[in-house]
């Protein structure tokens, strides 16, 4: 009489969450103190209840089905259809499910999708990624036990050569030694004309290292039919142009057709490609025409560079055999302008290229006056954001040399969130520059982030004006009880506060998903109460500096004798490298293959963690 009781804890089965006890009381476990009289108490729970959300990218929509469902644990959801609009198809959905008809059974976790169409598009087709993007219509997927899918780079990989400019990649060698890679290259799907009869020639330039058990191949589907081999690669360590003929015979009487670039291979080496293009073949007496026009119209001219070394002066096209090379082209800028760039992104004015040209097609030269300058805007990842300049979307912006430029804004897409900008590490959404002298490119790196909601509540119910802390960021609760963060995958330290209660600290992992943490705060009933604990990240790790940053092929870390483990994510979150140390004060990290972007260094040591955020150029 009059004793406490032990301490007792409910645990929920697979499917429920706890509630509360019969009583009203939330705490759990509970241990009930100074008994007087018997107690009998249940403990009550409840069906989790999980959401799935289902969406459509452009060119297409979700026909059928509910696109917001919620199911119990373990439940199954109702059927959706995704269904392409006019000129697209259906690609697969963001999680690399390949059926349009979709429905997901024994649900074990929040589900959010998005259905992916992709754009018919026209042949011939010429390809040199030098846009910094993969081109309209192409996209990769890694659908391999380890994240890895193909990038785009101007460096040279594993073992292997430089191609021309910017090309396409995929590097196992960057990732843990333990991983196994199957990532794909797509190309659109092309329309073949009505009645189609001829012949596609399919030309590349390529490298491939090759150790054992790799594959590497460029694969063909037609229709809706299985995905065959055209080429199996050979190993080759050196640029290598390949020329692959498709028969008519397996075109004719089709509609469409795709290409993709296979590799499966564990911890091996890399392959790169490039300078794809896809024609008919023409006949001997007809030429491949290539134009060349200034942008602005008279704001330049051409000069070829003959097989002599002479120049002929003020060219508007040549003609070549398909599949030769072309003679080299000098842009030359008319008084008041100066040379920026060509129309495919090459900065050089001397357009030499080192593969066959296939189709005939304009190459356009832009040049802008000599008293101006621009800004260009880039993001990494590709296709995460854009920028709005007066209002106005942009990419470019062009001011007078030495004035000072207008801010511009960088948009995130949903479920991307902004880290810094490449010039000045600057985390506000607007940028501003100042004085501009010289052109620049600046680039606004993101990464993904996914939401994370805290419920706060007390013995009475759901509190309102509680400020959550994660980090640098705080946010109060609404009158729900709710305050939503937006937070990249990581570990975090967080606390819970509100005048007249006891402050809560705790941690939290986000590990790409939604997610909701409850608390419950206590009432204080100290006149003068202690202030809520400031968390420190990282503690004795706070020494550790890295540099250079950015950096191009090794980052140099000091101050890490109390790291114990070393960890570098790429911006989707994937553990990229990985190394242990024994109580190094230096140590270098030789990282040359990584592909440029956003990284994030984590220090792990004597039961602490830091974050560095990291830029490879």
């Amino acid at each position: 009489n009059g004793a406490d009781a032990e301490s007792v804890m409910a645990l929920p089965k697979p499917g429920y969450l706890f509630k509360q006890w019969s009583d009203g009381k939330i705490d759990n476990p509970r241990q009930d103190r100074a008994i007087t009289t018997p107690l009998e108490i249940q403990a009550e729970f409840k069906a989790i209840e999980l959401s799935l959300s289902y969406s459509a990218a452009e060119g297409g929509r979700i026909a059928r089905g509910a696109t917001s469902q919620s199911v119990r644990f373990n439940g199954d959801g109702a059927e959706v259809v995704a269904e392409p609009l006019e000129g697209y198809y259906f690609r697969g959905w963001s999680d690399g499910g390949e059926n349009p008809n979709r429905k997901d059974l024994a649900v074990k976790a929040d589900i959010s999708v998005v259905a992916l169409f992709g754009k018919y598009m026209p042949l011939p087709e010429r390809n040199g990624f030098e846009r910094g993007n993969f081109g309209e219509g192409w996209y990769t997927v890694s659908s391999g036990p380890t994240y890895n899918p193909w990038f785009l780079t101007t460096e040279s990989q594993t073992e292997l050569p430089k191609l021309e400019g910017t090309f396409a990649a995929c590097n196992t060698k960057i990732m843990p030694m333990d991983s196994h890679t199957v990532s794909d290259l797509y190309s659109p799907r092309y329309l073949l004309d009505e009645g189609w009869n001829s012949e596609l020639i399919v030309s590349q330039t390529y490298a491939y290292q090759e150790l054992y058990g790799e594959v590497f191949a460029m694969q063909i589907r037609v229709d809706e039919g299985a995905w065959t081999d055209v080429r199996a690669f050979t190993p080759v360590y050196i640029a290598t142009q390949a020329v692959d003929v498709i028969p008519a015979s397996e075109l004719a009487g089709k509609r469409f057709f795709q290409l993709r670039w296979h590799y499966d291979a564990e911890w091996r080496y890399a392959v790169e490609v490039d300078n794809v293009a896809i024609a008919k073949p023409k006949p001997a007496t007809e030429k491949v025409t290539i134009a060349y026009e200034a942008v602005p119209k008279d704001a330049g001219t051409f000069d070829m560079e003959l097989a002599d070394g002479t120049f002929q002066h003020g060219v508007a096209e040549q003609e070549v055999n398909q599949g030769d090379k072309p003679l080299a082209v000098k842009a030359i800028p008319a008084a008041e302008y100066k040379f920026v760039r060509w129309e495919d992104g090459g900065t050089d004015a001397t357009l030499r290229l080192n593969h066959g040209v296939y189709s005939s097609y304009t190459q356009r030269a832009i040049f802008r006056g000599t008293d101006s300058v621009a800004i260009t805007y880039r993001v990494v990842p590709e296709g995460t954001a854009t920028f709005m300049v007066d209002g106005k979307q942009t990419a470019l912006q062009t001011v007078v040399t030495g004035s000072v430029a207008k801010p511009v804004t960088v948009v995130p897409n949903k479920g991307y969130g902004l880290v810094f900008w490449s010039d000045n590490g600057d985390t506000e959404l607007v940028h501003a520059m100042g004085r501009v002298d010289a052109d620049a490119t600046i680039t606004a790196y993101l990464q993904p982030v996914y939401p994370v909601i805290f419920e706060v509540k007390d013995a009475n119910g759901l509190l309102s004006g509680a400020v959550v802390t994660v980090g640098d960021v705080s946010k109060n609760t609404a009158t729900d009880g709710k305050a939503s963060l937006e937070l990249p995958n990581g570990d975090y330290t967080f606390t819970v506060a509100k005048e007249g209660y006891n402050p809560t600290k705790g941690t939290l992992t986000v590990a790409s998903k939604p997610q909701e943490i409850k608390v419950v705060l206590e009432k204080n009933d100290n006149p003068n109460p202690p202030k809520p604990p400031i968390a420190v990240d990282g503690g004795s790790l706070n020494q550790v500096l890295a540099m250079p940053n950015p950096f191009v092929g090794e980052l140099t870390l000091t101050g890490v004798s109390a790291v114990e483990r070393v960890e570098l994510l790429n911006a989707q979150g994937i553990v990229v490298y990985t190394q242990s140390l024994q109580g190094e004060e230096r140590v270098v990290l030789r990282l040359p293959n990584l592909p440029a972007g956003l990284y994030l260094l984590v220090l792990k040591g004597q039961g602490q963690q830091k974050t560095l955020r990291l830029v490879k150029q």
